[in-house]
């Protein structure tokens, strides 16, 4: 194969620029970005809960105010509204097969409503107080009320009828949540700072633990093992079968935690907080994987099954919806595949012995900069690399160009003979950048010879005069910067020399000291 044929021009070298540290890229960085700009809606007041259909096509329940409104996934529309209620709803949960909805009100009013026809199956009375936290058992046959007035209520749903009332906690009980893989398991999170895990076949307390603020809200494992518990500006973890142990405490949040759910299949925990912010922990760490940022504090939250759309409620009553880009995202793997494959058809191709092969030898590009300086246009290339594309976002080319100027010793034809706004530009690009460590020696240079080239034309400095006092207050500036971190490096040394002498006199001391104590223990 022939080599390809060395080029005629020597590109310019441009100046590196150290990087700034940025994050890594990770898995979870890549999940989170594939969603979807949010979609916001304004609902009527504080939004309490939302809360998502287990089944498809995974719509979700949002409270706000004296209604609940139920959304489409696809088009994130109402599409159903439960609105007679005489007072606020605080919670809203879909049973297991997505059927029936349970919602609590600030009357103490436990309803269970149809979804399909938006009938009310059901209206538990049994609460004296607002009831802040609804939900079916895995059985899907019993529902479990937690309230203001200190009491959890389970209720049959057949019958319409109490259960058992637990009456174990000392304060307004806010949360609460069933295992999933015990259907007579329960956990309750109260205002009295534990939380009880109550075991409905012996209708007893069999564990209960000390978060150490009013509890807000509380979560459970799939497999029932682990726990969590929500309060204060801290999460903590539990383990249930070590009896109640402190695994783990998150404390990331700035501000009380509100809300507490799963994503990604129980894989990743999410946290939301008045700080406005939504934490995103890896489940078997517990390290913050992610985070994202919102512009009210966070009441409640949640994540459809599939992980394709994930909704935020807030204090001021805008609901944040966001929707994986799915499509999008396939559609480019499936071209990456499609290329891949021509690429490793590419390399793996072999032509025969007898075969005469052709090198393509392509045009080498050359920046514009490059071109005028090739035909030896020096003025041109100057004002190529002051405009604003240019020496705005890559200040580092324009002043490897000033560079390459000064090495051919003609930047000084290359300054003169410009007009007002051409050297308004070259000023104001000396003024913004002659600080920089990296481009000072260069800058100085150019600037001397700015000066020296128009002191014999004063007409044409007098259009700029005010960018030219500009410049030489940045450059005074600079200079009085530089005498007082001087006069501060001074005192340092100054500082180090005295700690430096103390240190060494201390040991000649304590030798004196100790002499002299021996000299007035011998006898007289």
């Amino acid at each position: 194969m022939a080599a390809p044929a060395p080029t005629s021009f020597k590109k310019t070298i441009i100046r590196s620029q150290p990087k700034p540290v940025s994050s890594s890229f990770t898995k979870d960085t890549q999940f989170w970005d594939s969603f979807e700009f949010p979609i916001t809606k304004k609902e009527y007041g504080p939004i309490i809960d939302v809360n998502f259909s287990p089944t498809e096509p995974y719509q979700y329940a949002v409270a706000s105010s004296s209604r609940i409104q139920i959304y489409s996934c696809q088009t994130n529309q109402i599409v159903k509204t439960f609105s007679k209620f005489k007072e606020n709803v605080l919670c809203g949960r879909y049973r297991k097969d997505g059927k029936i909805l349970a919602t609590g009100t600030e009357a103490g009013l436990v309803k269970l409503y149809n979804i399909e026809s938006k009938s009310c199956l059901r209206m538990l009375r049994g609460h004296w107080s607002a009831v802040h936290a609804a939900d079916f058992l895995t059985d899907g046959y019993r529902v479990i009320s937690c309230s203001n007035d200190q009491t959890s209520i389970l209720w049959d749903i057949a019958e319409g009828q109490k259960i058992l009332t637990l009456k174990e906690h000392k304060d307004s009980v806010r949360s609460c949540a069933v295992n999933p893989s015990a259907k007579d398991i329960l956990l309750t999170g109260s205002y009295d700072q534990t939380a009880k895990l109550f075991d409905l076949r012996t209708q007893a307390c069999v564990q209960t633990v000390h978060h150490g603020a009013p509890i807000e809200d509380v979560l459970m494992f799939n497999t029932g093992t682990v726990f969590f518990t929500a309060g204060g500006n801290y999460v903590r973890v539990w383990d249930s079968l070590a009896g109640g142990k402190l695994l783990m405490e998150l404390t990331n949040h700035h501000k009380t935690v509100t809300c507490l759910t799963f994503a990604q299949g129980g894989k990743r925990l999410l946290t939301g907080g008045l700080d406005r912010h939504v934490k995103v922990y890896d489940s078997s760490t517990y390290q913050v994987v992610h985070s994202l940022d919102f512009p009210a504090p966070v009441l409640s939250m949640g994540c459809s099954k599939d992980n394709k759309t994930f909704a935020v409620g807030m204090a001021d009553g805008m609901l944040s919806v966001r929707r994986r880009k799915i499509d999008a995202h396939l559609s480019k793997q499936e071209k990456r595949r499609k290329a891949f494959q021509f690429k490793i058809q590419k390399h793996s191709f072999k032509p025969s012995k007898d075969a005469h092969v052709i090198q393509h030898q392509r045009k080498e590009h050359l920046a514009k900069y490059d071109s005028y300086l090739q035909s030896f246009q020096h003025a041109k290339a100057l004002d190529a690399v002051l405009e604003s594309k240019v020496c705005l976002k890559h200040p580092e080319v324009t002043v490897s160009v000033m560079e390459e100027l000064i090495r051919r010793d003609v930047i000084k034809p290359a300054v003169a003979g410009r007009d007002e706004k051409s050297l308004d530009t070259l000023l104001r690009f000396l003024s913004r950048h002659i600080t920089n460590s990296q481009y000072t020696r260069t800058l100085v240079d150019v600037v001397n010879v700015l000066l020296d080239v128009y002191t014999e034309h004063p007409d044409r400095l007098s259009s700029v005069y005010s960018r030219l006092i500009a410049l030489s207050n940045v450059i005074n500036n600079e200079l009085k910067y530089e005498e007082q971190l001087m006069q501060l490096l001074g005192t340092m040394d100054t500082i180090l020399c005295m700690s430096n002498s103390t240190q060494d006199l201390a040991p000649t001391l304590i030798k004196s000291s100790e002499s002299g104590e021996s000299h007035s223990a011998l006898p007289g």
